[in-house]
């Protein structure tokens, strides 16, 4: 039942050991987190990372009980790191609504359980409310997969039945299944192949492959339920691709236990390396080439929305030219497609056309040394043919997202002629991570023209 009561969140800023424990699956998938059930053993295999439990999520009998089978409860689990979302991936996870029950005069069972991708300043300890709400209503920079199993009649638009799969987003803004604030209803299917409160397990599916826009399915028990094009980086205003990943779940007035019994999340191990621009003497066209690791199609898109450019051959080395218009400043990312194994997506690129101005950067030689610290040479190129002015170095990081493992930084402002370069290494403690670790290396400051930043997701030697 929808309760408009949402749990206060504890605005707490995480510093969390990296991006992920990579563990090699099958040789198309990478396997990021996986647990057959929650029993101290299956929790332990996937150390050092954890799920973070909030409210009234607990292990139970070698399950993740998201709610106890009482009123008003609402729970959630989070994976401790941030995860790279935009690359594109596929989570699936085993649920079961048992011991349905309800105050007088509602209908057994409630609310059901949601699927967050999220970027909330609460982190790790984002909960939304009770009821209807599901725990996720309230959470911001969010989207949620929810299986609901109560008909909130009075919501706009009303739930359509009390068994039903929905993509639910307000954007950087506050979620919730409700229309009036604004929400967004990116799918709603209340013709299911299965009833989910009637006691037995079922399996959902969530995949979702980057393009312009991009695509997120939703199926369970093995039939495809809903198929929608989002960009999760745009929509959610997801820094670099990174995001949260979590379930959530909550009763009302009526109730059921809302066990997971099992829960795993895989990414490509599909990569997109080596892009490089030259633009004409007149500024009118540039040549992109980059190579992929596994043969495939691909194409260039322009940000923010396009157009794109494709290379329909398939290879792995790749190469589009595009028309371009002089004295512009142009960024762009390359979307790479192979049959077996889906699509990936580059970071962002930048070149300039004509006389525009404008930086590129780059890193090399990331390397541990003895003493257990982590340095890194992180390159500032000029790629304008004017001079750039006030140039300064205000951020680097090394870690998971929003970590404030940072080094000293240069104070002193430059300028930079065309086609110029400076370069300055940096140390990082220790605690940045583990050998062999995935994480996000950040460099940012100013020019006179603006700020500029710049994210890789590298492995830590």
């Amino acid at each position: 039942m929808k309760s408009h009561r949402i749990a206060s969140l504890a605005w707490v800023v995480l510093a969390l050991l990296l991006l992920s424990g990579f563990c090699s699956a099958q040789a198309q998938t990478e396997s990021i987190f996986n647990y057959p059930d929650f029993s101290s053993s299956s929790l332990a295999a996937n150390a050092p990372f954890t799920l973070s439990l909030v409210g009234n999520a607990s292990f139970f009998n070698n399950r993740l009980r998201l709610t106890p089978a009482t009123d008003y409860q609402d729970g959630a689990a989070w994976f401790s790191a941030q995860l790279y979302v935009q690359g594109g991936f596929d989570s699936t996870f085993q649920f079961q609504f048992t011991d349905l029950g309800s105050f007088p005069g509602v209908t057994p069972g409630a609310d059901g359980v949601a699927f967050v991708i999220q970027d909330d300043p609460a982190g790790t300890s984002a909960l939304g409310g009770a009821g209807g709400d599901i725990g996720y209503v309230g959470i911001t920079h969010s989207l949620a997969v929810e299986f609901d199993t109560f008909w909130n009649w009075w919501y706009v638009p009303p739930d359509p039945n009390n068994n039903h799969i929905a993509i639910h987003t307000h954007g950087i803004g506050a979620n919730s299944p409700n229309g009036q604030n604004g929400t967004l209803i990116l799918g709603d299917n209340p013709n299911l192949p299965v009833r989910m409160a009637d006691g037995h397990v079922h399996t959902a599916e969530i995949k979702y492959l980057p393009g312009a826009p991009g695509n997120m399915t939703v199926s369970i028990d093995g039939v495809q339920v809903l198929s929608v094009p989002v960009d999760l980086q745009q929509a959610l205003g997801l820094p670099d691709g990174m995001a949260w990943v979590g379930l959530t779940a909550a009763t009302g007035a009526a109730w059921e236990n809302q066990d997971i019994l099992s829960w795993n999340y895989r990414t490509s191990l599909f990569h997109i390396g080596n892009v490089s621009v030259i633009v004409n003497a007149t500024g009118t066209s540039a040549q992109i080439t980059w190579t992929t690791d596994e043969p495939s199609t691909g194409s260039v898109v322009l940000e923010p929305n396009g157009p794109s450019f494709s290379d329909p051959t398939m290879g792995i080395n790749h190469s589009v030219t595009i028309p371009t218009i002089p004295n512009r400043v142009y960024r762009f990312h390359v979307l790479a497609q192979n049959p077996t194994l889906g699509t990936t997506q580059s970071a962002s690129s930048v070149f300039v056309t004509g006389t525009a101005s404008a930086l590129q950067l780059s890193y090399a030689n990331l390397q541990k040394n003895a003493d257990g610290t982590y340095s890194v040479t992180i390159q500032v190129t000029n790629v304008g043919p004017t001079p750039v002015n006030g140039v300064s170095l205000t951020m680097a990081q090394l870690g998971a997202a929003g970590s404030p493992i940072s080094p000293s930084l240069p104070t002193a402002a430059m300028s930079l002629n065309s086609a110029q370069s400076t370069s300055f290494t940096f140390t990082f403690p220790s605690s940045a991570g583990q050998s062999g670790k995935t994480v996000r290396l950040s460099v940012g400051g100013n020019q006179n023209s603006g700020a500029f930043q710049q994210s890789w997701r590298v492995v830590l030697p």
